[in-house]
């Protein structure tokens, strides 16, 4: 079966849906995980990667290319709530979740019900750890400058504070943004604050270029956890403590990694379960 773009926005399904592929543009058939973009995290001191790349960085998973920075144009963005059993825990699945934070998904604890009215339901990203509560986050889409490739990001914890500033009239689909990372230590513990900063507004084709793409997106499901489970501490993926950042420990792995300034592009199969 062949979903065709109303135009209105891809219509990328879950993985148990009947239809696996969809008419982007007339005559141009594309799969649904074809079109999944690929994931970028920053990288805190307790990511398993930490020691292989560095903390601060961000990370491509499917390339494992490793940027300072990153100078992007946000697209698309969607709150989320996830609820863990038992607290916080990567090698676990989620016990409920939602990919808009209106409602439960398929296959969830509350499966359809409102997440406003759950009495597990957190509106507060940095406090959504305590007491079993949802953790309140956002799934983002950038287009890189430059290249104008894909790549999706899921924020969490302290990351959702750019959130304010990403997804205002005067910048989304209209600026080039640039993501980089601040080293904190607070009440002894350092972690890795996601930072953004404006660096110029779009000039009219590629502003257009944006909205189009962005249209092209605004159905894409970016999930709310990796399909492999990691240690604690996946950056911009990352939870907080109850005020701040993650705890610091000691990374480990090796390895040389790939470096340049900025990123994007290919291909991630990244489905949330």
């Amino acid at each position: 079966m062949v979903e065709k773009d109303s135009g209105q926005g891809l219509d990328v399904r879950r993985p148990d849906s009947a239809s696996q592929v969809v008419e982007r543009a007339e005559g141009m058939q594309v799969s649904r995980e074809a079109l999944l973009p690929p994931m970028v995290k920053l990288i805190q001191t307790t990511t398993a990667e930490a020691g292989k790349y560095g903390p601060g960085k961000f990370l491509r998973v499917d390339t494992e290319e490793v940027f300072d920075t990153l100078e992007v144009v946000p697209l698309v963005s969607r709150a989320t709530q996830v609820k863990w059993p038992g607290g916080f825990n990567r090698d676990a699945l989620p016990a409920c979740w939602s990919v808009n934070g209106i409602t439960a998904g398929q296959g969830a604890e509350r499966e359809g019900q409102s997440c406003h009215s759950c009495p597990f339901f957190s509106p507060v990203p940095q406090r959504g750890k305590e007491g079993g509560m949802c953790e309140t986050g956002h799934n983002v889409i950038f287009m890189e400058e430059g290249t104008f490739n894909v790549f999706g990001m899921r924020l969490r914890g302290t990351a959702n504070r750019i959130m304010q500033h990403i997804s205002s009239p005067g910048i989304a689909q209209r600026a080039v943004v640039r993501l980089y990372s601040e080293k904190v230590t607070r009440s002894g513990n350092t972690w890795y604050q996601l930072k953004v900063k404006t660096v110029r507004l779009l000039d009219g084709a590629d502003g257009d270029l944006a909205v189009a793409t962005m249209r092209s997106y605004l159905t894409i499901d970016l999930g709310v956890t990796e399909l492999q489970a990691e240690p604690p501490g996946a950056g911009a993926e990352e939870r907080s403590l109850p005020e701040e950042g993650g705890p610091s420990s000691s990374p480990g792995g090796g390895g040389e990694p790939v470096v340049r300034s900025a990123g994007g592009g290919g291909v991630y199969n990244d489905l949330p379960f």
